[in-house]
């Protein structure tokens, strides 16, 4: 289970739910990382059987801030593992 905040559009936290039950309506806080190399952006294909946004192109890294680790983003942490 993934906890994360959902915030209003001027990211004021309303509630703290499971990543799981978002609705389309449900802003959450996301962090991405985009590879540049000689001026054109690398992306990846999401996977087909993806529950996010299936077959769309992608940043290279990314996902939701966990709940209270708004110091360290998600996709660096992640990044740093690889």
């Amino acid at each position: 289970m993934e906890i994360v905040n959902v915030v209003d559009k001027d990211d004021q936290m309303l509630k703290t739910i499971d990543r799981d039950s978002a609705s389309d309506n449900d802003i959450l806080r996301v962090a991405g990382i985009f590879i540049l190399k000689k001026e054109k952006i690398l992306l990846q294909l999401r996977a087909k059987e993806s529950t996010f946004y299936p077959g769309y192109w992608d940043c290279s890294a990314g996902g939701t801030w966990e709940l209270m680790k708004i110091i360290q983003p998600v996709p660096i942490k992640n990044s740093l593992k690889k």
